[in-house]
């Protein structure tokens, strides 16, 4: 909220990086603590609904964005609603949320150790070094696909009408909004469909879960490339092919906190 009366760039830099830091000790600690409430195929279907928070956040975020920016002809507006809601999940937090013992769901007993055997623990688990590596470049693509994303479909559909008529009606907040709407639906079919596939195959397969990540992730590839290739074209292709790599990418999110979980013991989870 401070953040968005900055008129000095680097102190809007700050706040802003500041908001990154509180989000991501979030999304850190978060799944640990669902972890120690639900164990098994239940905890996988808890992180599946926890995880919608992030790529239908991120599509709503666009949305509001861009309709309150556009409502009161300010762009610094759409960064002063969402601060409502951080407040109100502040408060749940501290006056609604029971923090339990760790490992309190796998009937674990091991005490905790010192920060620095945690950490060398888990540089030589190769399983959690070469995920998180792989889950760092999904949300670097990601990333990059919520940033440029809309730029980039609306300079391509400017391209494609050319002179014609109503190309006028063609603006970058419109586009916003749709791809807002596009990302939004990918992630809310996309995240429980990757975690139901997964529990389903686990049960056969042992590996399941990484399988079910490398192929998703393989298959988004050409799908994005051409979506956003065709936007010189057609913007609704361009709409529907990346939502088609979007449903592949938020396939991934639980199920990579969920092999977390289970590769990493409860008293580590929270590092």
């Amino acid at each position: 909220l401070i953040g968005s009366f900055m008129h000095n760039f680097w102190l809007f830099l700050m706040f802003r990086a500041l908001v990154g830091i509180g989000e991501a000790s979030y999304s850190v600690v978060a799944p640990a603590i669902i972890s120690d409430l639900f164990a098994k195929d239940q905890r996988s279907s808890v992180l599946a609904l926890f995880y919608f928070a992030i790529p239908v956040g991120t599509g709503l975020g666009y949305i509001v964005g861009s309709e309150v920016a556009g409502a009161t002809d300010d762009w610094r507006w759409g960064l002063r609603v969402t601060p409502i809601m951080g407040a109100l999940a502040v408060f749940m937090i501290i006056f609604i949320m029971q923090d339990p013992e760790r490992g309190a769901a796998d009937g674990s007993k091991l005490k905790p150790t010192s920060p620095i055997s945690d950490l060398k623990s888990l540089v030589r688990n190769k399983s959690y070094v070469f995920a998180t590596i792989a889950f760092t470049c999904v949300c670097y693509v990601a990333g990059a696909l919520m940033w440029w994303g809309p730029n980039f479909a609306f300079v391509g559909a400017k391209a494609a009408c050319g002179n014609k008529a109503n190309c006028g009606d063609i603006t970058l907040a419109n586009v916003s909004f749709k791809f807002g709407i596009v990302m939004t639906l990918s992630g809310l079919l996309g995240v429980p469909a990757g975690s139901y596939i997964s529990q389903i195959i686990r049960h056969q397969v042992p590996n399941a879960d990484p399988i079910v990540c490398a192929v998703t992730l393989l298959v988004s590839v050409p799908i994005l490339f051409f979506g956003f290739v065709t936007a010189n074209y057609s913007l609704s292709l361009c709409y529907g092919l990346t939502f088609f790599a979007g449903l592949l990418l938020n396939a991934n999110w639980s199920i990579v906190s969920d092999m977390t979980m289970y590769i990493v013991i409860p008293t580590r989870r929270g590092v």
